[in-house]
């Protein structure tokens, strides 16, 4: 660490292990971010592999990972970071 803070990815790919691991708690201890995220990052992938084949999942997709949600996905990402390193 060159400023002793952690980033909101520190412990992702220690998380990511353990939950191929289901060791669900451990993971949570090393990044609760990417615990939260990865049912968000499956679904991007279903619907990324599906609004080709159909415009309901077109629409979905707009719903979820475009517009506002990126907006969303800033602000809760900014604030993980700043409560790791406040806590």
């Amino acid at each position: 660490m060159l400023t002793g803070l952690k980033c909101p990815g520190c412990g992702s790919q220690r998380a990511l292990h353990a939950l191929l691991h289901l060791q669900i708690g451990r993971a949570f201890q090393e990044n609760p971010l990417m615990v939260i995220a990865v049912p968000y990052l499956l679904a991007a992938l279903v619907f990324f592999l599906k609004k080709e084949k159909n415009e309901k999942w077109q629409a979905a997709d707009d719903l979820l990972f475009r517009g506002k949600a990126v907006w969303v996905i800033l602000v809760v990402v900014l604030a993980f970071w700043l409560l790791r390193n406040l806590l």
